[in-house]
């Protein structure tokens, strides 16, 4: 088979031809795994972008083709001063949470830098750099970011870095405070969340980046089976897959803005976590699979099980069964590593979603919100962790967080227990003050108030709800698509 020649970080790699993409070569032929496989093909979430004779590139629509004998740069071949640089103003801002797209964040981030300073060199008709370091500026940052996304931190701490690399420094921290910091992730994904060095090099344990090199490919078919393959493009190629990368279709949201004449009118269609890690999972045969959950990166999304249909566990039953349980199924069937690997397309059709919502409001803060309904679900054993822990006395930090957590997750679901999760959460005093404590000022509709004690929650001390108020009423016939809630001042 022939191939062609790339050089990566410095050293040469053979890919074979037929390779389509950047990433794919990348990821699959040289080993780097700094370049993060976000959306591919779809250039638009930024995870994969490298440095291409200096320049960033968008690894995952770039073709291979174009680029023999031309010099590729990932996060893990910069200048290793500049790397640290990068690293400690990352560390020093919090510009990195899960480290998903840091490293092709820094990588555009690198190359607007050089380009800054070639421009400043030629303005003072200087041949080399200028005596005194360039600084990046507001502007031209912001424009660099708009080809990236990040799910986590938002772009006033990477800004923030962006300013200050080569000035700011790595904080010390101690293990009190690294391990405090790693809780954070636990409150949603039930996983704890790598701080330090490696998160921004994006070496935090995606699933996607342990398996082994060997490891067969196994997609989605788009049918509701699967497809395997020796690398991810081959495995795409075999399930029949045509790849576009933007729709036409014209959205709407699903429900109406229930009539009245309200000061405020808000509708949404069914939002998606876009955590920007694809779920990802691999297994060795007869051993345990990779958990998805990675680095926290998910925010919850992954916290359920994902796919459905008939996963070949039993015979002919139809499942619903998350992608380490897929790993697992097939590493035993064929007695290799195998890596399993959603697309983004994947992950927005059978990913958990926030329901939508359609809300009138007026000025004083009554008003009557309708949310979607997916279907029934049975969120006891949530209800049981609350009573337990109600039952227990709320003694720490985590016993607050795990019963927030518990009345959040609840919430998603239209059931008899909703009222009954929200009474327990809205009877304890100590919940509602410890809440004001760790989080004040903050607004109630994001941490779960029943809608129609918005406006008690707002002019009022924060309390348990009027004695005999059920803190939700609902009324759904059977057939509707969706909960009716009245809020009254």
């Amino acid at each position: 088979m022939s191939s062609l020649t790339l050089v990566v970080d410095g050293v040469s790699v053979e890919v074979p031809e037929g390779t389509p993409t950047l990433l794919d070569a990348l990821r699959d032929h040289a080993g780097v795994i700094s370049a993060k496989d976000g959306c591919s093909p779809q250039g638009q979430c930024g995870c994969c972008t490298v440095l291409v004779d200096g320049a960033p590139r968008v690894a995952c629509v770039t073709p291979v083709r174009r680029l023999a004998g031309r010099s590729i740069t990932t996060f893990d071949g910069l200048d290793v001063d500049r790397r640290r640089a990068w690293t400690a103003a990352f560390l020093a801002t919090g510009a990195s949470q899960c480290g998903f797209c840091t490293p092709g964040i820094i990588c555009r981030l690198e190359g607007l830098a050089a380009k800054t300073e070639r421009g400043a060199a030629a303005r003072s008709g200087s041949d080399g750099a200028p005596e005194t370091p360039v600084r990046l500026e507001v502007p031209a940052v912001q424009r660099a970011l708009a080809a990236h996304l990040c799910r986590c931190t938002g772009w006033q701490t990477i800004t923030e870095a962006a300013l200050g690399v080569g000035e700011l420094t790595a904080p010390d921290r101690d293990d009190a405070a690294v391990t405090s910091a790693a809780f954070r992730a636990v409150i949603e994904g039930g996983a704890p969340q790598s701080v330090g060095a490696d998160v921004v090099a994006g070496r935090a344990g995606f699933a996607a980046d342990a398996a082994p090199a060997d490891a067969v490919v196994v997609v989605p078919d788009g049918t509701g089976g699967w497809t395997a393959g020796d690398t991810l493009a081959s495995a795409r190629l075999e399930s029949g897959k045509v790849q576009g990368r933007r729709s036409t279709v014209a959205t709407a949201p699903p429900l109406s803005v229930p009539e009245g004449d309200w000061a405020v009118r808000l509708s949404t269609s069914w939002v998606e976590p876009a955590y920007l890690e694809t779920d990802a999972s691999w297994c060795e045969p007869g051993g345990e699979p990779a958990s998805p959950l990675a680095n926290g990166g998910a925010f919850g999304g992954k916290i359920e099980p994902v796919l459905s249909g008939d996963s070949g566990a039993s015979a002919g039953g139809v499942q619903r069964v998350g992608v380490d349980a897929i790993a697992r199924e097939w590493a035993d069937r064929l007695g290799r590593p195998v890596r399993v690997l959603l697309s983004r397309e994947d992950v927005v059709r059978l990913g958990a979603k926030r329901p939508p919502i359609a809300a009138g409001l007026r000025s004083d803060g009554s008003g009557r919100v309708l949310v979607g309904w997916s279907g029934p679900a049975d969120p006891s054993p949530v209800v049981a962790r609350i009573e337990a822990v109600l039952a227990a006395g709320i003694g720490s930090r985590d016993d607050f967080y795990w019963t927030l957590h518990a009345v959040l997750v609840t919430r998603r679901e239209d059931h008899e227990t909703f009222d009954e999760a929200f009474r327990l959460f809205w009877k304890s005093r100590e919940l509602i003050e410890k809440m004001l404590a760790m989080f004040s000022p903050v607004s109630p509709g994001l941490w779960g108030v029943p809608p129609n004690c918005i406006a008690t929650a707002r002019t009022t001390p924060w309390r348990s709800p009027p004695a005999g108020s059920d803190c939700r009423r609902s009324t759904r016939s059977p057939g509707n698509t969706c909960g009716s809630a009245t809020t009254s001042p």
